[in-house]
């Protein structure tokens, strides 16, 4: 049958657990497009839910290397000062966090997956629904 990119990552987790029974953890690594695709697998998958797989509840690792993009969760970006044009330095941080004003949106499609999570269906029924529409995207 047809199975989504997620499905098969899925699967994968399921696999390795069942073939190596004595695993103490599990790590899943993404390096720049692959960083990407483990971001939103890690957002729509219910592996990793509280940190552990859902077979034997291993601890789950995600390590997502230098995404060109990431999914945010809601629809706040960083702030303009968060994002300066040099260097800050290894301390530097920012808490500030807001929704973009008008003018600055994109065409309205600066929330839009797979950026965002507008455009999914939340109100679905079943829980694999929003994974249905999101791998459409895909």
């Amino acid at each position: 049958g047809n199975s989504s990119s997620f499905e098969v990552l899925d699967r994968v987790v399921d696999w390795a657990q069942v073939n190596y029974p004595h695993l103490r953890r599990l790590v899943v690594t993404g390096f720049s497009a692959g960083a990407q695709f483990l971001i939103r697998w890690a957002a729509m998958s219910p592996e990793g839910a509280y940190g552990v797989t859902m077979r034997k509840f291993l601890p789950l690792v995600i390590i997502a290397s230098s995404p060109s993009t990431f999914l945010y969760l809601s629809e706040e970006r960083p702030d303009s000062a968060c994002v300066p044009d040099e260097d800050q330095g290894q301390y530097w941080s920012c808490n500030g966090f807001s929704v973009p004003s008008l003018g600055q949106d994109c065409d309205s499609k600066w929330n839009q997956y797979a950026s965002g999570l507008g455009g999914l269906h939340w109100r679905a029924s079943s829980p694999g629904h929003t994974r249905y529409v999101a791998n459409k995207y895909l």
